[in-house]
């Protein structure tokens, strides 16, 4: 998205480095500009592209995150699409501190 949850999550932790990631290129570039402090990267997912398994996460060699929010599009145009929610959940043990 644009920031919106991130910078809640700033004004209530102001020293909290943030990682973002979109699909979407416009949401992505209104991130950057809104908030340039924050690592913001294009990408589907926690892990590697969908259908491209041999590409790269897009946090690869971070330290694992302490907390992850998300606003998915549960719906993406589609009723019950629970798809993009589902990976999220898949992925995200792997990248968060025991």
């Amino acid at each position: 998205g644009t920031g919106v949850l991130a910078e809640g999550l700033r004004s209530w932790c102001p020293s909290a480095q943030l990682s973002l990631l979109d699909a979407d290129a416009v949401a992505v570039e209104a991130a950057r500009r809104n908030l340039p402090m924050a690592e913001v990267v294009l990408a589907d997912g926690l892990g590697p592209p969908s259908g491209h398994p041999g590409l790269s996460p897009p946090f690869e060699g971070r330290v694992p995150f302490d907390l992850v929010v998300s606003n998915p599009p549960v719906h993406r145009g589609h009723p019950d699409d629970l798809t993009v929610l589902q990976r999220l959940l898949d992925e995200a043990p792997a990248w968060m501190k025991p």
